[in-house]
């Protein structure tokens, strides 16, 4: 059997090379061409990828042809950490990073300082998601670079990757030539619960009260995540920060990683609170909005509205000592994992990390007025505002709609004769006859059709004046 690279698609490439640094043994026995027989039994060392490179075509991907070891940080979150705070702040300075030699790019534009986003990592994030070839995934990642040797890519959606995800990342980096550093922020559990409990609220009509959804949803996976990129990755490519603790410093630390001193960079949006929980009164009045209208209107545009009404404002926080006994049961042993790993043992990572006495119960709305009289002058403004907009759009949508709908009674859909055309009144108006009758719009039968074989003889109005 004969390998060879003349010819050859980069995805043929890709897959031969993978097979060989994973079963060193398959060579045995196959005509190799001595460049590939030679960097397999070397090893990935920077002049082996020189022979390797030697041999492929110019027109192939950037990366497949680097001759100088490029390196990523990927910042993967986790969910619920400030992610869109320091997502604007890369944005914010990407031009400064730049000029340090780290390429931020492929952001996306925010309309205005509070306004969250999913960071620059998206494009890279649905190429692996939606099963993209390797050649084109090296592409893509070669777009982060720019003109630099160093890219900064964040995204909490990484989330969403599981360990085959990340084996194949870290694939498709030796492939590259690409040094990866991962950056992750893991939050306190109960804490975490709180927030993702105020998101489900916000953003995906959650009715129910937070000690139904600490009992019944085990949405904690941070650990998890971390175990399936230490296992792709090793230790000694993935950075901890833990978020509860160090939240106040956590950009610092994070350009201390890149290398790089924070007191150079404008960090106007790291005082902000981005994508704020929701304060008690508001939590209260989503959950009322998302029993009865989740279903109608686009309810998320309320909690949008509310937030950026007043973007400082303080959020609820849960507590109870049975919820903490709860998730000490059903998440100690990732936690302790974490610990050993990442904290030399300390007890850093924790259930709950505050005092309870700053943290009140989420309490069920016992009657409307009550949820109504705890919304200030602002959220009331913004939530009427919201409102109007519903229902200035419903009003559009019903014209359009009834419009559509009357159009298919009006003359066109039945050929009148000449005598039934004479009875038909000179005054007639089709759509105030059917919105006059409405069991003939019920029905959906034409206005005139209906006039002339039952309105005339049963006297039915077709006028709403005169």
């Amino acid at each position: 059997m004969t390998i060879g690279i003349k010819g050859r698609t980069v995805d043929d490439v890709v897959k031969t090379l993978r097979l060989v640094f994973k079963y060193p043994e398959i060579i045995e026995g196959l005509d190799i061409p001595e460049q590939w027989r030679s960097f397999a039994n070397l090893g990935q060392s920077q002049q082996n990828r020189l022979t390797l490179t030697k041999g492929l075509s110019s027109s192939r991907p950037n990366v497949l042809n680097s001759r100088v070891r490029r390196q990523i940080f990927c910042h993967v979150g986790g969910p619920k950490t400030g992610s869109s705070a320091l997502q604007l702040f890369f944005a914010q300075n990407a031009n400064l990073f730049e000029s340090k030699g780290i390429c931020y790019k492929h952001y996306p534009l925010t309309s205005h300082d509070y306004e969250f986003t999913s960071g620059n990592g998206v494009m890279l994030l649905d190429a692996f998601l939606q099963g993209r070839s390797d050649s084109e995934i090296c592409q893509i990642i070669d777009q982060y670079f720019g003109e630099q040797g160093r890219a900064l890519i964040s995204c909490e959606s990484f989330r969403l990757f599981d360990l085959t995800h990340w084996r194949r990342f870290s694939d498709i980096c030796s492939l590259a030539n690409i040094d990866p550093t991962f950056i992750m922020v893991i939050r306190d559990v109960l804490p975490f619960y709180s927030s993702w409990y105020h998101q489900s609220v916000k953003h995906g009509g959650e009715t129910r009260s937070f000690d139904e959804f600490v009992r019944e949803d085990p949405v904690y996976a941070m650990a998890t995540d971390l175990q399936n990129l230490t296992a792709a990755f090793g230790l000694s490519k993935c950075r901890v920060l833990h978020y509860d603790s160090e939240r106040e410093q956590l950009a610092r630390q994070i350009l201390n990683i890149l290398g790089l001193d924070i007191d150079e960079f404008d960090q106007r949006h790291l005082t902000l609170t981005v994508n704020r929980g929701l304060t008690s009164a508001e939590l209260d009045f989503m959950r009322w909005v998302n029993a009865r209208f989740f279903d109608k209107v686009f309810v998320p545009s309320l909690a949008y509205a509310l937030i950026y009404a007043r973007p400082m404002a303080k959020r609820a926080h849960e507590f109870s000592s049975q919820w903490v006994a709860l998730l000490q049961s059903r998440h100690q042993r990732d936690i302790s994992w974490v610990n050993e790993t990442y904290f030399g043992g300390k007890e850093v990572l924790k259930i709950w990390g505050f005092d309870s006495d700053c943290a009140e119960d989420v309490r069920s709305i016992r009657d409307d007025r009550d949820m109504i009289s705890r919304l200030d002058k602002d959220a009331w403004r913004a939530a009427l505002e919201w409102a109007r907009g519903c229902l200035d759009r419903a009003a559009a949508d019903a014209k359009t709609e009834l419009m559509n709908y009357f159009n298919q009674h009006l003359p066109g859909a039945y050929v009148l004769r000449a005598e039934e055309v004479e009875k038909i009144p000179g005054d007639f108006n089709p759509i105030e006859y059917l919105v006059i009758n409405r069991d003939v719009l019920d029905a959906r039968v034409n206005a005139y059709r209906h006039y002339l074989d039952y309105g005339i003889a049963e006297g039915r109005a077709y006028r709403v004046t005169g």
